[in-house]
């Protein structure tokens, strides 16, 4: 971690060029003030004394979610990469609980990416806006 406490945004992607965070961020257009809401919690997190509830929270081992309103992302540390956020997927939360098939798809991206950081080949590419 930078001594300034400032992390890097980057997105996961798919063997197949599909990344995930950065489809639903794009379905958000549609929804204004929720893709107003996920942009601002992207650029927060980039702050690392912002980390910790209410806007991020530890869903699993090495998986977290950023938690602006009713939006999830959910993202990992990279650790490859010093500083380093990177965004797996996301939804919109529409009950108490994030749904086990939501939860499931981002275990599946984070193994994913873990994989592919491990054997260097990691496809992300710096988050612009």
């Amino acid at each position: 971690m930078d001594s300034d406490n400032t992390f890097y945004i980057e997105y996961y992607t798919k063997s197949n060029g599909i990344k995930p965070a950065q489809e639903f961020l794009q379905e958000l257009k549609s929804k204004r003030d929720l893709y107003g809401l996920a942009y601002a919690g992207i650029d927060k997190l980039k702050n690392g004394s912002n980390h910790g509830m209410p806007l991020t929270r530890k869903i699993g081992k090495e998986l977290f979610e950023l938690r602006p309103n009713r939006i999830r992302i959910m993202f990992c540390f990279s650790k490859a990469k010093s500083s380093t956020i990177v965004l797996l997927c996301g939804n919109i939360k529409v009950s108490g609980k994030t749904k086990e098939k939501d939860l499931d798809f981002a275990k599946k991206c984070l193994g994913d990416y873990r994989l592919h950081e491990q054997t260097k080949k990691a496809g992300s590419k710096i988050y612009e806006k």
